[in-house]
């Protein structure tokens, strides 16, 4: 289980923390001036797998116009674990969505050099879930040639180190699955 997996796994949240947790995800999606798409979409996705009911379009509206109240989130670094997800739905990391993340960051007591550790966590699930639909897709099922998962690599900033760890994960889960099928 990838370390990202680790950090979320049993995590509950309870209505209050979540609905600050919306207000996080829902402000940080508009914060570079471009809620897409994709990024409802996880938030959407965020709400049905932890929230009894979800909320209603005019309840996320409003989540735009107040301040989080960082005290009501129990789980800090689930937040920005999410938080970090959100901002790479849309294929890039932007400025004003590392800012906005640093400063959350600290008002939730998070050091910025947990969250750097938080983001490389990220930085990882994200390239290990393009190399498995890379690899996947290729009929030898080889990272070899597949120049996407370098320019990924690059563009994460993930050591090589690092990113042949998790291709080689990726390739013995694929394997487990091809012959446990």
């Amino acid at each position: 289980m990838a370390e990202y997996d680790r950090m979320l796994a049993g995590v509950s949240l309870e209505r209050d923390e979540l609905t600050e947790i919306l207000a996080a995800l829902v402000q940080l999606a508009s914060v570079d001036g471009e809620f897409g798409d994709t990024e409802h979409q996880m938030i959407l996705t965020l709400m049905e797998h932890y929230a009894p009911r979800p909320l209603g379009a005019e309840e996320l509206r409003a989540l735009l116009d107040r301040p989080v109240d960082t005290g009501r989130i129990a789980h800090p670094e689930a937040a920005l674990l999410l938080c970090l997800m959100l901002a790479y739905a849309d294929g890039t990391y932007s400025g004003p969505e590392g800012t906005f993340l640093s400063q959350l960051s600290a008002a939730l007591g998070v050091a910025p050099e947990r969250l750097e550790e938080l983001h490389l966590a990220v930085r990882i699930k994200v390239f290990s879930a393009i190399a498995e639909a890379a690899i996947a897709a290729s009929p030898t099922r080889s990272a070899d040639d597949q120049p996407v998962i370098e320019e990924v690599r690059r563009a994460l900033r993930l050591d090589e180190e690092t990113a042949a760890r998790e291709i080689a994960a990726v390739q013995r889960e694929l394997s487990s699955r091809t012959i446990s099928d």
